[in-house]
């Protein structure tokens, strides 16, 4: 019986990262007929998009009042983000540039948004002032990126990207897109409930691995990003949603419920995240280039990251 609830859970997710696919695609399009730019599709529109799974995921768990799993899915998602998905493309592509303006201002930014998570962790929980804290914040940093006209700014997406299809199709799309996501969130969480009862594995851990399926659409994108020598869009896709997860997402289902942190998220993927933020920073920094030995450091930080979690789900919780 519990076969058919696996089967079902891969069925929504597929739903759910296959309906962040055509939604970025469909917005992307949308936005390059607004002459919007390659580093702003990066950081707000992709960015956002590519969040989209953790944050139905995250409302819906937190509508079910079973907001541990809020924890783990965005804890999870941020560390394949950088680990996972960083490390592949810089392994890929035999390195990554980088430049001071997407170091200094968003990868900072990054850094503070993690801090502030972390910190506020160690209380037990996000409660609704945190996370209008949080939302605050993101509403800030939109505003900046949307106003700031950005220097060395790149604005040949052009030359990338083909768009055949008209404006209407485009929005044809984004509009079913959106509810597949819809769709597939609100299920998914049932099923990893109740997989996890099953299973007697804490909900936080199931999140975690849940979240390397929802990061997909963030792995999809970075890699054609990275094929096209998209750089500025490769890394605001990676920066900009490890921001969102945090500030819009978990503050976001805060409103709803309080997001309960437990101990492997207070002493384990959290810190685990912390320091991998601050890694990543110092190998961006570093002849400005994330270089093919640095992405397989990240990489293999991913693998070590797992199989802490599987070790430490059987005694510290």
């Amino acid at each position: 019986m519990v076969y058919i609830n696996f089967l079902v859970l891969a069925l929504w997710i597929v739903l759910l990262v296959g309906g962040s696919d055509y939604f970025v695609k469909s917005a992307s399009r949308i936005a390059k007929r607004l002459g919007v730019s390659e580093l702003v599709i990066g950081l707000i529109l992709v960015a956002n998009g590519t969040s989209i799974p953790e944050l139905t995921v995250s409302i819906f768990s937190a509508i079910k009042g079973h907001t541990e799993i809020i924890a783990g899915n965005i804890v999870g998602s941020n560390i394949a983000d950088l680990a996972w998905i960083a490390g592949l493309s810089a392994l890929l592509y035999g390195g990554m540039k980088t430049n001071k303006l997407i170091l200094r201002r968003d990868g900072y930014m990054m850094l503070f948004t993690t801090i502030i998570f972390f910190v506020f962790a160690l209380t037990g929980s996000i409660k609704w002032y945190m996370g209008i804290l949080f939302l605050i914040l993101y509403a800030g940093y939109t505003y900046f990126l949307l106003k700031k006209k950005h220097r060395g700014e790149k604005h040949h997406l052009k030359e990338h990207l083909e768009i055949k299809d008209g404006l209407w199709k485009d929005i044809l799309i984004f509009i079913i897109s959106c509810i597949a996501i819809f769709i597939g969130g609100k299920y998914l969480v049932g099923e990893i409930i109740f997989i996890a009862a099953f299973f007697s594995i804490p909900e936080t851990a199931i999140g975690i691995l849940n979240a390397i399926g929802t990061t997909l659409p963030e792995l999809t994108v970075s890699i054609i990003a990275g094929r096209k020598g998209m750089l500025d869009l490769l890394w605001g896709n990676i920066i900009g949603s490890n921001i969102t997860n945090i500030l819009f997402v978990v503050g976001a289902s805060s409103l709803i419920s309080p997001v309960e942190i437990i101990k492997l998220s207070s002493y384990f993927t959290i810190p685990f995240l912390l320091g991998l933020t601050i890694l990543s920073l110092i190998f961006m920094r570093t002849k400005w280039k994330v270089s093919r030995f640095e992405g397989g450091i990240l990489f293999a930080l991913y693998l070590i990251f797992l199989a802490g979690l599987f070790y430490l789900r059987t005694g510290l919780i």
